[in-house]
């Protein structure tokens, strides 16, 4: 009973003489080849637009984006504008002045502004994306419908790929925070070696002791963010956590299709026992009525002992600390003897020792007897009994604490043995502070003064 339109009544007239009985249904009224709604976005800053043209004249002018452009040839430092790259050349290389262009959306470096200008129209001037509008508006927020993420975890808590922008942001924010608070980023000022956790600390920094400096230019940033691992410079804090994101980040749980079945742990791998092992377990298992099975059956116990899995120290707890001490109890095991007093609060002894040395703990001195029950004493296990097994072991364990805890952490190694000197010149590389102390040319007093002055340096 309904009228239909004038326009296709012609046609529901042909088609009702052709089958009279069918029914005939008008599902859409609309113009096919409608364009699509919607608005244009830059990716890099995500502003929005309401015609390509309108973004692609964002996207081509180089004034739109405020990013570093300039590198200095000499010692790779990058400026927003030309004027302060020569300044800087002036002040810091005695006038040579010598120019090079980067790229601050990617971190590529060109030796002529033409190949960086190509570069940017070739990649970043076409960096746009049309973003369709939606067909209906719904009266709930995206926190009515939460979205699941489902790609694998990285070791620093985000995950590889994101569905979701908002939960992207969010993952990101608290990354960026555990990374300045675990010193896998850290600050560090332009004109000092002072370093900080946080922009506020740096920025107190700067300013309470170079405010002259600053005065003159302030336009010019002070400071860099830098990775904990590689020591790369960044100036801003997001490019520096996307480096480690893209350099240092790997998968928690990477594939083990081709180990074998998935039941399997991860991190346990099967052996099968050696010659030596099995003719030990065939000795054990025999009457003991000869000396020589009594040294496989100590031989054995020697080697189940080194094979115990042995905490070591907290890395969180590690953190809060404000000196760490490795002590070579080769060298000097009456270390806690010697000391008149008590030491800072915040210095953490770790005590290493060889094969063959039998290093015993003074129970009876009050000071060892403190640190151990406040947690700021560890023993490391035994060493080998190879040469310079405890040197080697000090060094390793020094190295990987030198990638994870906050730079301004001191080191300081306690032994005669000369060749820690060069351990001292790789710890200046990695901005460090460390020391190395012979206590066979110090007194009790001197040393512990030593000790407490070294820890008095650090925040």
């Amino acid at each position: 009973g309904e009228t239909l339109p004038s326009s296709s009544a012609t046609m529901v007239s042909n088609v009702t003489a052709k089958n009279p009985s069918s029914t005939i249904t008008i599902i859409d009224h609309s113009p096919a080849n409608s364009p699509p709604r919607g608005k244009w976005q830059c990716r890099i800053c995500e502003d929005m637009f309401d015609s390509q043209e309108c973004v692609k004249q964002h996207c081509m002018s180089l004034a739109s984006h405020q990013f570093h452009r300039y590198s200095c040839a000499h010692c790779k430092k990058t400026f927003h504008k030309v004027e302060t790259l020569y300044r800087h050349c002036q002040d810091e290389h005695n006038n040579e002045i010598k120019v090079k262009y980067f790229c601050g959306l990617c971190d590529l470096i060109f030796n002529v502004e033409e190949a960086f200008l190509s570069h940017y129209k070739e990649h970043h001037s076409i960096d746009y994306v049309f973003l369709p509008e939606k067909a209906e508006t719904s009266i709930k927020t995206e926190n009515d419908f939460p979205v699941i993420e489902t790609s694998n975890l990285l070791t620093c808590g985000c995950r590889e790929s994101y569905i979701c922008k908002v939960n992207r942001k969010e993952d990101y924010s608290r990354c960026l925070q555990t990374m300045l608070d675990k010193g896998k980023l850290w600050f560090r000022c332009s004109l000092c070696s002072a370093t900080a956790q946080s922009v506020a600390d740096i920025n107190t920094h700067i300013h309470q002791v170079h405010r002259e400096e600053n005065s003159e230019e302030e336009e010019e940033q002070q400071f860099v963010i830098k990775c904990g691992t590689c020591t790369k410079a960044f100036h801003d804090p997001e490019s520096a956590q996307q480096h480690f994101h893209r350099k240092h980040c790997f998968l928690r749980k990477p594939s083990v299709a081709h180990f074998g079945s998935e039941k399997t742990s991860l991190y346990k791998f099967a052996a099968s026992t050696s010659r030596t092992e099995r003719k030990l377990k065939q000795t054990v298992s025999y009457p003991k009525n000869s000396d020589m099975e009594k040294g496989a059956e100590n031989d054995l116990s020697c080697q189940t002992i080194d094979e115990e899995v042995v905490e070591l120290p907290d890395l969180d707890y590690l953190r809060t600390m404000t000196h760490i001490v490795f002590v070579d109890f080769d060298n000097w095991s009456n270390f806690f003897g010697h000391l008149p007093g008590h030491l800072n609060q915040g210095t953490f002894i770790w005590g290493f020792q060889g094969g063959n040395t039998n290093w015993k703990p003074p129970h009876n001195c009050k000071i060892y007897n403190y640190l151990n029950r406040i947690g700021c004493f560890f023993l490391h296990p035994r060493c080998s009994k190879r040469k310079d097994a405890a040197d080697f072991a000090i060094c390793m364990h020094a190295g990987r604490l030198d990638e994870q805890l906050p730079k301004q952490i001191p080191f300081t190694i306690l032994s005669g043995d000369q060749g820690f000197l060069e351990l001292e010149n790789q710890f200046k590389k990695t901005q460090r502070p460390a020391h190395i102390l012979n206590p066979h040319h110090l007194e009790g007093d001197m040393m512990c003064a030593l000790l407490n002055s070294i820890s008095d340096t650090t925040k």
